[in-house]
């Protein structure tokens, strides 16, 4: 065979072999990319997969956190606002305890001034407070309707004597203070004239007590002490008789 055959031959099945590896190279790195390709898509999802649960999970965890956390506010809030409700509660009671003391206090305010103000007045005011029906002006009536305050007519009586003896209307008490011109002597007088009737009205009730049949006590010894104390000082010598000349001489050249 000749030569030239031979190496055409050669170079043919040269050329051939060359197509089929270069086909075979390609198709083996087609295939070699395209499994790299699936098995990144592959490892693509399961991070996108375990993102999304992650991002699941994160999400379930700050709902709780924000579930938990509206609960404890809400509990909160429900304690402040009992713990408030409780105060104003205290609140409004401290307040009613004080509308009460001031209304007391303003009731016995004016049951001393109906008697301060003038004391014919106290016949009708002590009518108004036993609830008396009819007249309150009329003694015979309030009599009957105030017969339970006291316990004995002398206790009665006692009340009418310090009623009696006490200080004057406000319009007298008025007129003293512009007389005195002197504050310290004003309080005197009236101190004096409530501490005078009420040792008066001691005296009568502890004896008077005793005298119509009480027991004797610690009080009727104080009664007969003062009565003792009381009549000494009216019928002892004058310890001034001798200085009344000197004062009249003195007023006398004055």
């Amino acid at each position: 065979m000749p030569i030239g055959i031979v190496i055409a031959v050669a170079v043919v099945l040269i050329v051939v072999a060359a197509v089929i590896s270069h086909f075979l190279t390609v198709s083996n790195l087609k295939n070699n990319a395209e499994s790299k390709i699936g098995n990144a898509e592959a490892r693509a999802r399961e991070i996108i997969d375990d993102a999304v649960k992650t991002a699941e999970a994160k999400k379930k965890e700050s709902l709780l956190e924000i579930k938990e956390e509206s609960i404890k506010n809400k509990n909160e809030l429900e304690k402040e606002t009992k713990e408030r409700r409780s105060e104003l509660q205290r609140y409004e009671k401290r307040v009613l305890s004080k509308e009460e003391a001031l209304d007391k206090k303003s009731e016995a305010i004016e049951r001393r001034e109906a008697g301060f103000t003038a004391k014919e007045a106290i016949v009708s005011t002590m009518g108004v407070l036993a609830n008396v029906s009819g007249d309150t002006e009329d003694a015979v009536t309030v009599a009957q309707g105030v017969a339970s305050w006291f316990p004995s007519t002398i206790a009665a009586f006692t009340f009418l004597l310090f009623n009696l003896l006490d200080s004057p209307c406000l319009a007298a008490i008025a007129t003293m203070a512009q007389q005195m011109q002197s504050r310290k002597w004003f309080w005197f007088a009236i101190l004096f004239q409530n501490v005078f009737a009420y040792v008066v009205c001691l005296i009568v009730y502890q004896v008077g007590s005793f005298v119509t049949g009480g027991a004797f006590g610690v009080g009727t010894a104080v009664g007969f002490i003062l009565l003792i104390f009381l009549l000494f000082m009216l019928f002892r010598p004058d310890p001034y008789k001798d200085q009344k000349v000197y004062s009249k001489r003195s007023v006398q050249a004055a």
